[in-house]
């Protein structure tokens, strides 16, 4: 799976850890910068301004951990927290922005809703999409 998705999609993140399977996942190797190859990449890109990196960071890496702060406040460039604060259109460019591509029917971006941000009407709105498209 992680090899034939696309870079950053739901489906190489749950791919890359093996579902939570593998034995050396991210969640077990590390909560600092540093620790674990697989969270600095995204890491990294997040700093170099991904927004995506950003929301990848946040999700699969471990509950308060250094690598999940980073992620959730945009590598430092937003005060507030975006990912974690976000529910619905208007509470982030960067879901809005999703919404919009997903909305003009760009089925990856519903998707890219959908999985990142599992829970809000973001991803309501993402997923009922895909559905009215097939």
């Amino acid at each position: 799976m992680y090899q034939v998705s696309a870079f950053g999609s739901a489906y190489s993140l749950l791919g890359k850890d093996c579902a939570g399977l593998c034995v050396d996942t991210p969640h077990e190797l590390g909560s600092m910068r540093g620790d674990h190859p697989y969270l600095d990449e995204p890491w990294n890109l997040c700093a170099e301004g991904s927004e995506w990196s950003c929301v990848e960071l946040y999700w699969v890496s471990a509950l308060d951990s250094e690598y999940e702060a980073f992620g959730d406040v945009c590598g430092g460039r937003c005060d507030t927290e975006p990912v974690s604060g976000a529910f619905t259109y208007g509470d982030s460019a960067f879901f809005d922005d999703l919404w919009d591509q997903c909305e003009v029917g760009n089925l990856l971006r519903c998707e890219d809703l959908t999985w990142g941000a599992y829970g809000t009407e973001y991803a309501g709105f993402g997923w009922e999409q895909i559905s009215a498209a097939t």
